[in-house]
């Protein structure tokens, strides 16, 4: 073969090889919704090689559970939260094998939940396409072939051959992403619903006896995990988030396990230290089976309080490690995240104080006999002058823009305002039984006859919540309740 054919072979196979690389990376699935895999694992693979001292893995309770950021400001831990929705120990315990390629990490916290369920195909999938490339991927889709829900092992390395028929569903975000849409920091997923829940469905003290039963192999691969770290010589703490499906029995096997590798154990559903973290049944979950950031914080600093204490760990802070522009991006989106998991209405009221924020406050009068003075007071910050209680039989309007109310209106019948955000969109604003936003095209509505909110960030140029004021039975008084589907 002559000299020339071989450069032309070559560069036809190089050009071929890249071009099944992009191909194949647009069709794969992209999970950015809830527990955001794929991003939570990019991430980890730009971090810089041996920075990450500790290990947070496991399941979304991780994901969810992890604020890593809060633990490097309060205590200078370098930690990062492996976690995907519903990884079991099989997966973890490759994932840990991968964290070890990267980095050299001295201490594992590993979340037990999944000691008693057992793995599904999709789960699986989250936990292993994210994965690149490597000798313990390898291992990991060998392994997986003597698993119940076990796939075919080329279509985890093409992944192209199980996600082909995806080019009907490809939006922009499988070309492209965009990194200021990032919500979730060093694998902390900032959660931002909330969903009271029952003191008895969280804390196992009172519970009885169940027949919850250890699945086999997530046994095994906890043993596995535990193995490994011996040989690497990383300490171990078992942590459990705070979940309604946990139960006395679930955690008193977990504690035997812990006992007989003689490691401690952190369970969160214990009344113990449900108290120590101050936890909040009203405010602090997400859903029945995960924190919100609220709740995150206050277990992350206890765990990261708990880590300084019984363990050598190092002051990252001192280096500088995360950069002071990531830590303020880090900071307008915690605020942002703990203003749409608020469900009391005045302190709701005060995070509406931003210069990047037009908001629009809309409704009828039906709320006035529940309507505080404290709620009135919050309001009169921004320089709204009209009292809500006075507004008997009338609907209103209200315009806060970066922090400075613009307009306010009352009428005895349907309410309209035509104005403008910040950036100079302009918007109209009907009032009719419901509450309507038009702008640039898009509507956004509130079917909801009390009193609306919808809050746009001139930044994003998006609405960013959209909520409605309602009288609540079980805390007798108003609360917030917010739309999570928003623009």
């Amino acid at each position: 073969m002559k000299k020339a054919q071989i450069i032309k072979t070559i560069i036809f196979v190089l050009v071929f090889v890249l071009l099944f690389q992009w191909v194949s990376g647009v069709l794969v699935a992209k999970w950015r919704d809830h527990n955001c895999e794929t991003d939570v694992m990019r991430e980890f693979y730009a971090i810089e090689k041996n920075t990450i001292d500790v290990a947070i893995i496991g399941s979304s309770q991780v994901v969810a559970g992890a604020c890593p950021i809060e633990m490097y400001e309060d205590y200078g831990i370098s930690a990062y939260a492996l976690g995907t929705s519903n990884q079991n120990l099989f997966c973890s315990y490759y994932w840990l094998k991968e964290c070890l390629r990267r980095q050299d990490i001295s201490t594992l916290v590993l979340d037990v939940s999944m000691l008693y369920v057992r793995e599904d195909a999709a789960s699986m999938r989250k936990a292993m396409d994210n994965m690149r490339f490597s000798k313990n991927k390898m291992e990991m889709i060998l392994a997986q072939r003597s698993l119940k829900n076990a796939q075919s092992s080329w279509t985890y390395i093409f992944n192209i051959m199980k996600y082909h028929t995806r080019w009907k569903e490809l939006e922009k975000e499988d070309f492209s992403r965009k990194e200021e849409n990032k919500i979730q920091y060093r694998g902390g997923v900032l959660f931002t619903g909330l969903e009271p829940q029952n003191y008895n469905r969280i804390c196992i003290d009172g519970d009885n006896p169940s027949d919850s039963q250890m699945v086999d192999y997530e046994l095994e691969y906890f043993k596995k995990i535990l193995t490994l770290c011996e040989e690497e010589g990383i300490d171990v703490l078992l942590i459990k988030t705070p979940k309604a499906n946990w139960n006395l029995t679930k955690h008193e096997g977990a504690s035997a396990l812990a006992a007989e590798a003689n490691l401690p154990f952190l369970d969160f559903n214990t009344g113990e230290l449900l108290r120590a973290i101050r936890f909040d049944m009203t405010a602090d979950m997400k859903d029945m089976d995960h924190l919100n950031i609220r709740g995150a914080a206050k277990m992350s600093g206890y765990i990261a309080k708990y880590l300084v204490e019984h363990y050598e760990m190092k002051d990252r802070r001192k280096e500088g490690l995360i950069s002071e522009e990531y830590l303020d991006q880090y900071h307008d989106k915690l605020r942002e995240s703990y203003m749409i998991s608020n469900g009391d209405v005045a302190n709701y009221f005060t995070y509406l104080k931003n210069e990047n924020y037009d908001v629009i406050i809309s409704g009828s009068s039906n709320l006035i006999p529940y309507w505080t003075h404290e709620m009135q007071l919050a309001l009169s910050e921004y320089g709204i002058t009209q009292d809500y209680r006075t507004l008997e039989g009338n609907r209103f309007v209200w315009h806060i823009s970066g922090g400075v109310c613009q307009y306010q209106q009352t009428a005895n019948n349907s309410v309209l305002y035509e104005g403008a955000f910040r950036n100079g969109l302009g918007f109209s604003v009907t009032n009719e039984g419901v509450t309507q936003l038009l702008f640039d095209d898009r509507e956004q509505r509130i079917n909801n006859g009390g009193v609306n909110v919808f809050i746009y960030d001139n930044r994003s140029q998006k609405i960013i919540d959209r909520a409605y004021i309602y009288y609540n039975n079980a805390f007798a008084t108003l609360r917030v309740k917010h739309d999570y589907v928003v623009d």
